[in-house]
This record gives C-alpha cells, structure tokens and sequence, in this order.
C-alpha cells in the first residue's frame, strides 16, 4: 500500500470515528475520501507504468549499445 493510500485510509477511519449529526455534511466528506482513494488508485497504476516504461527503456538502450559495439 503507498502512503497516499495509507493516509486516505487514515483519513477514512477518522470520519468513521466522527459523530456527524449533518447527514449532508457527512455524505460530502464520505465522497471526498472516496476520490482521494481513487486519485491514490490512479496515482500507484501510473507508477507502475512508469517502471514498466523505465525498464523498456533500459532494454532498448541495451540493444542499441550492443549494436554500437558490433559497428564499431
């Protein structure tokens, strides 16, 4: 779990714990939480495609050394 997520989900338990009489009140922070966790989401599938991307990359500069050295 990343530290964004674990923050949201501290967030989270804390508007659980909270005694909200409001039920409009509650339901807008219920729904601020609940984006927070997806831009969390969001955010650890972006860095996984970003090592994904980082790891071609190191591939493809490899290869081309590689073919550097057969040319020369």
């Amino acid at each position: 779990m990343s530290r964004i997520s674990e923050k949201v989900a501290y967030v989270s338990g804390l508007l659980d714990g909270l005694d909200l009489a409001d039920e409009k009140l509650k339901k807008l922070f219920a729904a601020v939480v609940d984006t927070l966790g997806q831009i969390a989401e969001e955010l650890a599938e972006q860095e996984d495609q970003i090592a994904d991307l980082e790891d071609t990359v190191d591939g493809v500069v490899d290869d081309l050394e590689d073919f550097e050295e057969m040319l020369l």
